[in-house]
């Protein structure tokens, strides 16, 4: 384990400040060992965004970020990656502040051309209603140092995890969030105050199979060069194999590893 990093004063108000130029990126196994694909979507916020910090955690580095104790509240239950991956989240952003990006995120739109402007008023930012019975999206959060909302959604996750084994239902997370949303008026104020964009343009690549294996078609490159979505969420969890040459999921990484579009633009 790395040194234990010093905590935020805990308290202290961030309304007003701006989210801190941190990108948090997580894959357990290691950075070397990403399917081919993720490798592919760090290369977008890279490339996207210059002037930030990209950490790229792993099982090896993650305790440079965290401290010993933070994810005490797991220990000896048989959690799945997911679930430690929940918590590891809400824990860097109160105490660095910063965006979390999901490794299967593919960035089009630099964070600097507007992430700032919709964290303005809440220092908090999720994409809206990603389905009929989550509030937000998890896979993409931006919030200041130490906010509100992430240190009261954190603090709930906590409590859920002291008296559980396991996750009762697959989006515990989500509904921890909106269980903050109802029962503290703060909270809630923060979210009314978030500037509400939907998760479905990120998601427009579901359902992911067979869409990513799709031939790419013109609208696929338009939607990619005009950026008319900030980042589009992906998913490695595909049927193995190479990505077939000509598809969506081919042009994706191709296109980020200097391959020229080859394929016929119909």
């Amino acid at each position: 384990m790395g040194k234990e990093p010093a905590w935020h004063p805990i308290g202290l108000e961030t309304e007003g400040a701006s989210i801190p130029k941190k990108i948090w990126m997580f894959w357990y196994q290691g950075w070397d060992q990403v399917p081919e694909i993720v490798g592919a979507c760090l290369k977008t916020w890279r490339r996207h965004n210059p002037d930030w910090t990209i950490h790229t955690l792993s099982a090896s580095n993650l305790f440079e970020f965290l401290a010993k104790d933070d994810l005490a509240v797991l220990g000896g239950k048989a959690v799945d990656i997911t679930v430690v991956s929940d918590l590891i989240r809400l824990t860097l952003l109160r105490r660095y502040g910063g965006v979390w990006a999901d490794a299967t995120l593919y960035c089009l739109k630099p964070l600097n051309d507007w992430i700032f402007s919709v964290t303005r008023d809440g220092g908090f930012f999720a994409f809206d209603k990603p389905g009929p019975d989550r509030m937000l999206s998890n896979w993409f959060i931006a919030a200041t140092l130490d906010s509100y909302v992430i240190r009261c959604w954190l603090d709930s996750s906590n409590r859920y995890w002291r008296i559980h084994a396991d996750k009762d239902n697959y989006f515990w997370h989500h509904r921890e969030f909106k269980n903050c949303y109802l029962e503290d008026e703060r909270f809630r104020a923060f979210w009314d105050s978030v500037p509400k964009i939907s998760a479905d343009g990120p998601h427009y690549y579901l359902p992911y199979d067979p869409l990513l294996f799709q031939p790419v078609k013109q609208m696929d490159r338009r939607l990619v060069e005009t950026a008319s979505v900030p980042m589009l969420k992906l998913t490695h969890k595909l049927r193995q194999g190479p990505y077939p040459i000509g598809s969506v999921l081919r042009y994706l990484c191709d296109r980020m590893n200097g391959v020229p579009d080859d394929s016929s633009r119909s």
